[in-house]
């Protein structure tokens, strides 16, 4: 894991695993608990006590499906969304840093990068 990535973690009190559940509840938000599960090679107790720990953070909220009432959906809170916006413009920043200094020739070799010869 970046160690930005870390520090954020550190400042706000999350874990790793922490931080990846928030990650995907605000990519699929009302996710199922067994669906977060499975996305992160986790079991149903194991993710309630990292769950929990977001819940009482205030950055993600836990609601009965109300088609079917043993299903718990996740959603990321007001907060939780605020903590990946600014991940996602610290991410964006450090980039920017490091791809500002770089020639025109050298943007469009890292932009082919991945892409079919």
């Amino acid at each position: 894991m970046p160690k930005h990535l870390r520090v954020l973690f550190l400042i706000i009190g999350i874990s790793r695993l922490q931080g990846m559940a928030l990650r995907l509840v605000n990519e699929r938000s009302g996710i199922t608990m067994t669906e977060l599960a499975a996305q992160m090679w986790s079991t149903n107790s194991q993710l309630t006590g990292i769950i929990t720990a977001l819940e009482g953070k205030g950055l993600v909220a836990r609601e009965r499906n109300p088609d079917n009432r043993r299903v718990v959906n996740v959603m990321p809170t007001t907060q939780g969304l605020a903590v990946i916006q600014r991940n996602i413009a610290a991410v964006a920043s450090r980039y920017e840093a490091q791809l500002g200094s770089l020639t025109p020739a050298e943007h469009e070799e890292v932009a082919g990068i991945g892409q079919p010869a």
